[in-house]
């Protein structure tokens, strides 16, 4: 009797601690220990052609409110800067952009180290422009854009945003128009940046 109870024990462990440790890596891949996401992207571009300058910061900060979905928001300021064909001016600042963007995130997929998530919400923007009328355009966007993220460390992940689905005012953004409704997953629409989950 005791032989067949010690038998079945040394079968049936390796079945239930291999269930045990598969439940526990899907709850780990499921689950965010962290409850804050800190991070954006930037960029900089030198056009050597018309002797420009185009600067574009968008920091970005987001709280879990469950396993699966965030809630957060993004500001953007962007400056673009030409040379003068004048010698006696050196250079002018033709336009900044600032821009605000509350957005929600849904993670739909995760299969470590990759996550897929959404981020549906709006964004507002006020585009200056710095010529004899120092005029500017308010705009606004609601929409949809795909995004992904690449674990590099615990607590550290590399994000991409690909693409824009929705409609838009008089909104200003580099790659896509700044008024009209549809879909655009062009390269000019991938921005990559680092988020810091804690």
């Amino acid at each position: 009797m005791t032989k067949r109870f010690l038998l079945i024990m040394l079968l049936t462990t390796p079945i239930v601690l291999s269930a045990q440790n598969t439940q526990n890596h899907t709850k780990k891949e499921n689950n965010h220990s962290s409850s804050i996401i800190l991070g954006g992207a930037m960029n900089y571009w030198y056009d050597s052609n018309n002797k420009s300058h185009s600067f574009h910061l968008h920091p970005e900060v987001a709280f879990f409110v469950s396993d699966r979905c965030a809630i957060g928001s993004g500001l953007g300021f962007g400056m673009f800067k030409s040379q003068s064909n004048d010698e006696l001016v050196n250079s002018y600042l033709d336009h900044i952009v600032f821009s605000v963007s509350p957005f929600v995130r849904y993670f739909y997929f995760y299969k470590l180290p990759f996550k897929l998530y959404l981020d549906g919400g709006f964004g507002y923007s006020i585009y200056k422009f710095y010529d004899s009328n120092n005029s500017a355009t308010h705009g606004f966007e609601i929409g949809i854009r795909p995004g992904a993220s690449l674990d590099l460390a615990e607590g550290l992940c590399l994000c991409l945003h690909f693409g824009f689905v929705g409609y838009r005012k008089d909104y200003i953004e580099p790659g896509l128009g700044s008024s009209g409704f549809g879909f655009s997953f062009t390269p000019h629409t991938l921005s990559i940046g680092l988020d810091f989950e804690f």
